[in-house]
């Protein structure tokens, strides 16, 4: 389904032990979205309409 804009989500999360009891983490996100609005969902007038 085409909805005219395009959207990309990434998420890299790598980790290591060192130590019995502690853990080192690294997290990295990117996300793009490039739709015009600011919302893409029912607003309360398209739900009285169903």
């Amino acid at each position: 389904m085409d909805k005219d804009y395009e959207m990309t989500d990434v998420m890299i999360k790598a980790g290591m032990a060192v130590g019995e009891n502690q853990w080192v983490s690294v997290k990295y996100t990117d996300y793009k979205n490039d739709a015009n609005i600011s919302y893409r969902g029912l607003f309360s007038a398209g739900l009285s309409q169903r």
